[in-house]
Order: C-alpha cells, then structure tokens, then sequence
C-alpha cells in the first residue's frame, strides 16, 4: 500500500460499535452525504483499526475489514482526513470524482506535471 515500508505496525483490534458508528458518519459526511445507507457496505460490521507509522515517522490508523483487507487511513496524529485506500476505491469508484484526460497527456502526468483543469478550481 506505501511506496517504502513502514517502521511500526502494531497487531490490529476491533473498532468499538460507538466507534464504528463515529466512523461510518465521518465516511458518509465525507464521501456519500446523500446516500447515508451506503454507510453499513463502506464500513462493515467486524471492522478493525489498526495504528501504524511511517517511515518518516508520522502516525496513523488503517481501517481492516474483518476479513484484512485495508479500506480507509489517516496519517498524522488526530488527523481527522479520512483517505479511502485503493481496494476501497475499486469496489465503490463513485466516492471521488473521475477525471477523464486524453491519452497524450497521460505521459506527462506520470512524469510530474500538474493537472489543470480550465475554469474549475474544485480539485484544489
């Protein structure tokens, strides 16, 4: 999921059902605020927390299905930025906006370059 590897992993425990209520309303005001019943599929029953740090140090929290498959994170500490992790965003793509660009353009993006979309600052 990290480009490097991460210098602490602790084991991961189950999220508290008050937990994971706070978790699910953070998920839905942030993704799906006008489909509130999505909220049970995008953070199921049995969820794990589990708290991490990265190479550089920061800290975090990955969010497991019961089965171990990753699905939100945070990093840094009481951040409140929920991030969906990839997994999250091939079962649900309509969490964040799609940003269609033609094909010669693709190269450059991959070296760096930014993305700029005329006359919408919404990406920012």
């Amino acid at each position: 999921m990290f480009k490097k590897n991460l210098r602490q992993v602790k084991t991961s425990a189950p999220l508290r059902n008050s937990d994971r209520r706070a978790l699910r309303d953070r998920v839905v005001r942030g993704f799906c605020p006008n489909e509130p019943e999505n909220g049970d599929e995008l953070v199921p029953e049995g969820i794990l927390s589990q708290k991490i740090t990265t190479s550089a140090g920061i800290p975090g929290i990955v969010y497991l299905a019961s089965g171990g498959d990753p699905l939100w994170f945070t990093i840094g500490r009481d951040s409140e930025d929920l991030i969906p992790t990839v997994y999250t965003l091939w079962k649900w793509p309509v969490l964040i906006p799609t940003i269609t660009v033609p094909a010669p353009v693709i190269p450059i993006l991959m070296n760096g370059a930014d993305l700029m979309a005329a006359g919408n600052d919404d990406f920012t």
